[in-house]
């Protein structure tokens, strides 16, 4: 999987276009830009951004729409904690425990940059 910062082959509009309608997606979504751009992105060591290759298996895996009907897998954390957006509205993102059945005690971000900032501060700052 690639940094954030290393393009990969564009995949066609319509495929992405595909992909979103079946995942319930708006087709101006944040997302459509990104995987426009990157298969898929590591960042800060830790946050994993599935390739949309990858999208729908996670999600059928982690069984999120049984959980959170209103929401997507679009990523975690590499440490048990999925990262979800609301299919319809965008509306940020929250990082939840994979096993919790609600978004109760999940962190709430407004932008994937302070999602990954917030997880790589975690991550560097020594444990006690």
């Amino acid at each position: 999987m690639a940094d954030a910062d290393t393009p990969s082959s564009p995949l066609p509009t319509t495929t992405l276009q595909a992909v979103c309608a079946e995942l319930g997606l708006p087709s101006d979504t944040w997302l459509m830009d990104f995987w426009r751009q990157h298969a898929g992105a590591w960042l800060v060591d830790q946050v994993v951004v599935y390739a949309i290759d990858d999208v729908q298996e996670r999600n059928h895996t982690f069984e999120v729409a049984q959980y959170f009907p209103r929401q997507i897998a679009v990523g975690d954390d590499s440490g048990g904690r999925l990262i979800l957006v609301d299919r319809l509205a965008d509306s940020g993102l929250w990082l939840v425990d994979a096993g919790s059945p609600s978004l109760e005690g999940a962190e709430h971000f407004d932008t994937l940059e302070q999602l990954a900032a917030a997880v790589g501060r975690e991550h560097r700052e020594p444990t006690q």
